[in-house]
């Protein structure tokens, strides 16, 4: 087993309690046992990116092996044991359950694109266009004749009386201390150099992968269907499945939809001072009643696919006995 697998395997335990995070690649082999011979002190993060790759990159190969290891759980079955689809489905809930809260991060990293795309816009346009955009000017309700008499009047004072403050303004003005205040400014950096020289010419423009959670959805489903069905699928002498019809995709999409409807209860925010997951009954239950309709859903597509079969056998039993008619009047 490489290093890097040995890390993703031990992290595993790890998630609930330090969720999806680069922490928990890097105490997956100090938790052990010191007698381990896998045992070692917490990782650098130099290390974690020299083996899984800098930033999230690392969490979304946690978040692989998570699956991966899910899916291998769904794919076992007792011996001489048959298992229901619905069964095989609590199972994986449960498996998500034990995660916790940070279900929604797992969510959140299959949304996430492996590298965040970039406008070729450099920040240099961006610099020399926005000054140069003219903002209409701010509202300003017309003055009765009541308002305008008392900004006269206070013109009128203000020009009267002088402000009493005006020679201390022109000494801080004057001050040393003020002038190397405003040469401090002066030498910060707008905030757009300063994203320059985090990111570089380009600017960043970050979007959210639907297919991400889509493909777990539709694996798990495939998983299960093909747990469930078992030794009934009919394969090739390759091991290959026959049959991928649109029942088959139907099927799949379809139970992926019921298999959303349920973990979506794991998903909701805790009650406070909780610790243990307590949407885990309305998503049992909530996948025990999604299941009646997919069976009645699954029972359409087969006598759908059963009218169609019927169809194309009736066209083809009217195309050959109007083959037979023209062949017996010699056309």
């Amino acid at each position: 087993m490489s290093f890097r697998q040995t890390i993703l395997n031990h992290s595993l335990p790890l998630i609930p309690k330090h969720s999806f995070t680069r922490s928990t690649l890097s105490y997956s082999l100090s938790s052990l046992p010191t007698s381990h011979p896998s045992y070692r002190p917490p990782l650098e993060d130099s290390v974690i990116d020299t083996i899984f790759g800098p930033g999230h990159i690392a969490c979304k190969a946690l978040v692989d092996a998570w699956e991966e290891e899910g899916l291998k759980r769904l794919s076992i079955v007792e011996s001489g044991s048959e298992e229901k689809l619905e069964d095989i489905l609590k199972r994986r809930l449960k498996y998500s359950y034990e995660v916790g809260e940070h279900l929604v991060e797992a969510y959140a990293l299959f949304s996430t694109p492996q590298w965040t795309p970039s406008l070729p816009i450099p920040i240099q346009t961006l610099t020399s266009l926005l000054p140069s955009i003219n903002f209409p000017s701010p509202y300003n309700p017309p003055h009765t004749s009541t308002e305008q008499n008392r900004l006269d009047t206070y013109d009128n004072i203000k020009s009267t009386y002088p402000n009493p403050y005006s020679k201390i303004q022109n000494n801080l003005k004057s001050n040393p201390l003020s002038e190397l205040q405003g040469i401090h400014r002066s030498d910060r950096s707008d905030p757009l150099s300063e994203l320059q020289n985090k990111i570089g010419s380009n600017l960043l423009f970050p979007i959210i992968n639907p297919l991400g959670v889509l493909g777990y959805l539709w694996r798990i489903s495939d998983s299960a269907l093909s747990t469930s069905q078992g030794s009934s699928l009919k394969k090739t002498s390759t091991g290959d499945i026959l049959g991928a019809g649109t029942s088959w995709y139907l099927s799949r999409i379809g139970l992926s939809l019921v298999y959303l409807s349920a973990e979506s209860k794991l998903l909701q925010p805790y009650p406070a001072q909780q610790t243990p997951n307590p949407h885990l009954p309305a998503a049992l239950d909530t996948l025990e009643k999604n299941m009646k309709s997919y069976a009645d859903f699954q029972g359409m597509i087969d006598n759908s696919e059963t009218v169609v079969g019927d169809m194309i056998g009736f066209a083809e039993y009217v195309t050959r006995s109007w083959k037979g008619i023209i062949r017996s009047r010699g056309l």
